[in-house]
């Protein structure tokens, strides 16, 4: 019986890989100009710019870097 058993985990059936589309390739990547890769940039940079038109944002950035100077802008006012 466990000769049977080590004969069941040895035999590995086969994986026909590229049995979709006939074997053929699936996914395709159009290649990037130059200038499209740099739009990318400006994407990217116009979405975090927008970071800056929250008070909240800012106030959370400027709370941070008086922290690090010691200053804590949570104190009340004496």
């Amino acid at each position: 019986n466990t000769e049977e058993t080590s004969v069941a985990v040895k035999e590995v059936l086969p994986i026909n890989v590229g049995m979709l589309n006939g074997g053929q390739r699936i996914d395709y990547v159009l290649q990037e100009k130059p200038i499209e890769s740099f739009n990318e940039y400006l994407f990217a940079l116009q979405s975090h710019l927008c970071y800056w038109e929250s008070e909240d944002t800012v106030l959370l950035v400027l709370k941070e870097i008086y922290q690090t100077q010691g200053i804590f802008l949570d104190q009340p006012l004496q």
